[in-house]
């Protein structure tokens, strides 16, 4: 398997998930009271996206969250470009936000600056999760399995619809004959 790295998609994803959609002034989206890090940890499939810059031409999307030392979360993104034999990775690190009960999160990828990883939706036994970004520029559906339920996926979009997401933007990601 060839991988694809190249700086400029590790510095398009610091930019990108900066950016603020609107002019208007809005309360942050509510993210869950807390997250038990250790019971998040492990691999995630993304069901669906806001598209992002650095995502392009991706299928077959996975994160993978490790523990990498106290209060340290390495994080490990990885998707095959289209239907090729391509595998664009990244690895990264994450830190909680103190105070937040481990719903929010820091995320940093060489060449980026920290980001914001807000844990929105969380299953009450881990199966999914949804996090976003407070400018409402970036949200991830994940699932512990390549595919969700139809009604939990349109569920989910309902709930962050409510807290002012776009989800008319959202994409559904290709999980199917994915071998990464």
């Amino acid at each position: 398997m060839k991988r694809l790295l190249t700086l400029s998609t590790f510095l398009l994803l610091g930019a990108f998930s900066l950016l603020n959609t609107g002019c208007e002034e809005q309360e942050d989206p509510a993210t869950v009271p807390s997250v038990d890090l250790v019971q998040y940890l492990g691999l995630w499939y993304e069901i669906g996206s806001i598209p992002q810059i650095f995502q392009l031409g991706c299928e077959c999307t996975t994160a993978e969250y490790v523990a990498d030392g106290p209060n340290q979360i390495k994080v490990i993104n990885r998707c095959r470009l289209g239907n090729s034999n391509l595998i664009n990775d990244i690895e990264g690190n994450a830190v909680p936000v103190p105070g937040t009960g481990g719903a929010q999160l820091k995320v940093q990828f060489p060449g980026s600056p920290q980001a914001d990883y807000w844990i929105l939706a969380l299953a009450p036994d881990y199966s999914y999760a949804v996090v976003g970004t407070p400018s409402r520029s970036s949200l991830w559906i994940l699932s512990r399995t390549p595919v969700l339920d139809d009604a939990i996926y349109n569920s989910l979009l309902d709930q962050m619809e409510a807290q002012g997401f776009n989800v008319d933007s959202v994409n559904k990601t290709e999980q199917s004959n994915c071998n990464i």
